[in-house]
C-alpha cells in the first residue's frame, strides 16, 4: 500500500465555554488533523512532528496511538510547550482562533535529516504553515526533485516566495487564504477564477475550498466549480485538513483531479457535524462510491 507523510503540527484545541464551565481539550494542529483524517479513511500514514514536555504534549500522543498512528516520528523538545490553541465558535459554527504555536516552531536541523528519510519512503507527501515555512520549502524542493506526489496547503497564510512548482504538485487555500495571495476575495465563481489563475502562475493545479460552496479547481487548464453536500454546521475547525487528506487519499488510489476533488469535498462536508476537529469520522457513512 501507498504511504502518506504528513509533516506538519500538533495542537491542544482549548474550546472555549461559556464562563461558568471549564475550557473543553481537543486533539488538533493542522498536521494531526490531517493525519488522523487520512488514517481513518484507510491510509497507511507516516505523521511527523514536535510537541513539548508538559500534560497536553502526552495528551496528544495518547490519541494518536489510539488513531492507529505510530508517534516514533513525534518529538519532544526539551523546555518547549506544546502548540495550542484557544478556540471560540460563532452560532453558525464558525471558529474564532487564537494559536500558541510553541513546539511547532522548534524544528533543527537533525529533524531536516530525519524528515528527508521519511520523504524518501513515502509516495506522497502532505504538508502545510504551521511548521517554519522555510523549512517547508526547502521540503517542497526535495519532493519536487524526486518526483514526490504533493499536497501543499498553504495555511495558515505566510509571506512566501513560491517556486514554480510540478504537475505533481497541488496547491490547496481556503477563501482567505486566497485572497491574502492574490488580492482577490473568491466570493464567486469568476472571482474564484481569477485568484486561481494568479496562483496557477506557479502551480499547475490549484483547489480554493469555499466552504459551503465546495470547491474551485484549476487544473490542467480547465475550471471546475464543485459543490458540496449540505450540511449543518456544529464546528468548522479542521474541516480544510479533512479536506486536503482526502485529497491526498483519492489521488493515491489513482483519482483525477476532478474525482479527488469532489471525494475531498464529500468528506470536509461530514467533518463540520461534530465537535473539534478530530471528533467526526468521515467513514460513519458512505462518502463516496470511488472508494468501496
Amino acid at each position: 500500500m501507498s504511504e502518506l507523510l504528513v509533516v506538519g503540527s500538533l495542537c491542544a484545541d482549548y474550546y472555549q465555554s461559556p464562563p461558568d464551565a471549564s475550557a473543553r481539550l481537543f486533539p488538533g494542529g493542522k498536521g494531526g488533523n490531517q493525519a488522523v483524517a487520512a488514517r481513518r479513511l484507510g491510509e497507511t500514514v507516516c505523521l511527523t512532528a514536535m510537541i513539548g514536555e508538559d500534560p497536553e504534549g502526552e495528551f496528544l500522543l495518547r490519541h494518536l496511538e489510539k488513531q492507529g498512528l505510530s508517534t516514533v516520528n513525534i518529538h519532544k523538545k526539551a523546555g518547549a510547550r506544546t502548540g495550542r490553541c484557544a478556540i471560540k465558535l460563532t452560532a453558525a459554527g464558525e471558529a474564532r482562533i487564537h494559536g500558541y504555536p510553541g513546539a511547532n516552531l522548534l524544528w533543527e536541523q537533525k529533524d531536516w535529516q530525519r524528515t528527508l528519510q521519511l520523504l524518501e519512503q513515502a509516495d506522497c507527501l502532505l504538508v502545510q504553515l504551521e511548521i517554519p515555512p522555510k523549512f517547508v520549502l526547502e521540503l517542497l524542493a526535495v519532493a519536487q526533485d524526486w518526483n514526490k506526489l504533493t499536497i501543499l496547503n498553504l495555511g495558515p497564510p505566510r509571506k512566501i516566495e513560491l517556486p514554480a512548482l510540478t504537475d505533481k504538485t497541488y496547491l490547496v487555500l481556503n477563501a482567505q487564504e486566497a485572497y491574502f495571495y492574490t488580492g482577490i476575495f473568491p466570493g464567486d465563481s469568476a472571482a474564484a477564477q481569477r485568484a486561481a489563475t494568479v496562483l496557477g502562475q506557479k502551480a499547475k493545479h490549484v483547489i480554493i475550498t469555499l466552504a459551503s460552496q465546495g470547491a474551485f479547481l484549476a487544473s490542467a487548464d480547465s475550471f471546475h466549480l464543485i459543490p458540496a453536500p449540505h450540511r449543518e454546521v456544529a464546528d468548522s475547525t479542521g474541516a480544510g485538513d479533512v479536506f486536503c487528506a482526502a485529497l491526498a487519499v483519492a489521488l493515491l488510489r489513482g483519482a483525477s483531479a476532478k474525482e479527488a476533488t469532489g471525494f475531498a469535498c464529500k468528506t470536509a462536508s461530514v467533518a463540520v457535524t461534530g465537535l473539534g476537529a478530530q471528533s467526526v469520522n468521515p467513514l460513519t457513512e458512505t462518502i463516496s462510491p470511488l472508494f468501496p
